[in-house]
This record gives structure tokens, C-alpha cells and sequence, in this order.
């Protein structure tokens, strides 16, 4: 996966491994999910993610990007439980033979991880410490720990416009042409893929908290579908005191 791409992870009903005991797997007009297991044991995974899937016994492609050996990767999840800060998140690492290469467990909805080396396949899961209900709407994985994705790139203090630019999707792969890096626009960010599945409220936080002492925020967009986004997600900015402008780039 590019340093200038992000994978947007879904929990698709062709495609999800639910802990299904006692539990209620409702999957919404919307794309999110919504789990609720009152008995679920601590310990156990709501919901598995595989890079390694048979597809003549499963009927459906892997689940997660590949990613490179000795590489470091960031992923961020969107979903609310209940109660508070009962999911985790599990990152298990397997060689060819099917051997555990280590794993991580993260107890936040942001974070960072490194590939072993030898590593052949990897999964994914969201495991419950107590939970009782969970909307989930989707996570996505990107290159780095402070690339375009991750965070504000080339910061200017001296610069108090914020450059959003809307990435195109090409199936559950958001890119950032290497075109528009190349300009290195001041205080530059690329949003999220999952922003086009968050609801309304999810979606002002975010805007709230990335548009802070901006104003003025430029959305660079390229298509239609990038531009309808970028006209909602103004809606979103409450600061009457923000420009919002829209560029286009090829």
C-alpha cells in the first residue's frame, strides 16, 4: 500500500466472521453495523478481518490490503460502544506455515503497528473486554505514522488556511495523486475514505476538530462524487467565520 493511499475496511455480510451466540447482527441501509451481545465474555472477537481468504470456499476476496515486511502502518476505527472503552482492537502477524509472528492489542481507536518480518498473512478483529452493544462503521489503514493521511502535512504557522483534499476511491482504495503532493500545498490533509459512511454528528466533530484556528479551507477535489462530499462536509463547518472554496485538481 503507497504512502499516498488508504484502505477503507468494511464489516460486509458476505464477508464477516460474527460471534453469533446470543447475539443481534443488524447491517443498516447505511453500510455500519450494529452488534449487541448483553452475555458476550470478555476476551472473545466480535467480528475477524483476514489479508488471506480461500475465495472457492469463502466467496469473497480478502478482506484487508497487503502490506509490505518491516513497514509501519496506521489505522483508524470509527465505531461507539457501550459501555465506553469495552472493544479492542487485535493485530495478529502469521509466516507461511501459519505460525504466530507476535500480535498487538490497542485499546484506542487510533493507532500504530510495524509488520514482522516473514509475515505471510494477517487478521484483523475487534475482541469485546465487557461490551454490550456496538455500532461499527468502518476502519481504514494507511502508510506511516504522519503521512498525508495521518495528519497535517507541510505546517506553516504563518498560514491560516487549511487545504482538505478529497481523495478519489478506487473500489476500497482512496488515493492522493502524486500531482497534487508534488505541489505541497501548506497545512495539507487528506480526509478520511470513511468520512463518505460516518453520520451527520461523527462528521461536524471531525470538521470541528481539524478546522480549528483555520480561516479558510480549501477542498481539492477531482470528480463529481469527490465534490458532492466536499459540498456536505462545508455544511458540517459551524464557524461562520471560516471561507470555505473549492478547487478542482487533475
Amino acid at each position: 500500500m503507497a504512502d499516498s493511499a488508504a484502505y477503507m475496511i468494511r464489516w460486509d455480510s458476505c464477508s464477516a466472521n460474527p460471534y453469533l451466540y446470543g447475539s443481534s447482527v443488524r447491517y443498516m441501509p447505511d453500510g455500519s453495523v450494529r452488534f449487541e451481545n448483553e452475555l458476550m465474555p470478555s476476551g472473545y472477537v466480535i467480528n475477524e478481518w483476514s489479508s488471506d481468504t480461500n475465495f472457492q470456499r469463502d466467496r469473497h476476496e480478502p478482506q484487508l490490503p497487503i502490506l509490505w515486511e518491516e513497514c509501519s502502518y496506521t489505522f483508524r476505527a470509527y465505531y461507539s460502544e457501550k459501555p465506553a472503552h469495552t472493544v479492542f482492537l487485535r493485530v495478529d502477524f502469521y509466516d507461511h506455515q501459519g505460525s504466530g509472528l507476535g500480535y498487538q492489542i490497542f485499546d484506542k481507536k487510533m493507532g500504530s503497528f510495524r509488520v514482522p518480518k516473514g509475515m505471510f498473512r494477517y487478521t484483523m478483529q475487534l475482541v469485546s473486554g465487557g461490551m454490550k452493544k456496538v455500532n461499527f462503521y468502518g476502519m481504514e489503514l494507511f502508510a506511516g505514522e504522519k503521512r498525508i493521511f495521518g495528519g497535517v502535512c507541510n505546517q506553516r504557522d504563518d498560514v491560516d488556511e487549511l487545504n482538505i483534499i478529497i481523495p478519489e476511491m478506487r473500489g476500497r482504495m482512496a488515493y492522493v495523486p502524486e500531482s497534487i503532493l508534488a505541489e505541497k500545498l501548506p497545512n495539507a490533509f487528506a480526509i478520511s475514505p470513511c468520512m463518505r459512511i460516518l453520520p451527520v454528528k461523527t462528521q461536524a466533530d471531525v470538521m470541528k476538530r481539524l478546522t480549528n484556528g483555520y480561516r479558510e479551507v480549501n477542498f481539492r477535489i477531482n470528480g463529481n462524487e469527490e465534490r458532492q462530499l466536499a459540498v456536505t462536509l462545508a455544511k458540517r463547518i459551524e464557524d461562520s467565520h471560516i471561507r470555505k472554496r473549492l478547487y478542482r485538481y487533475e
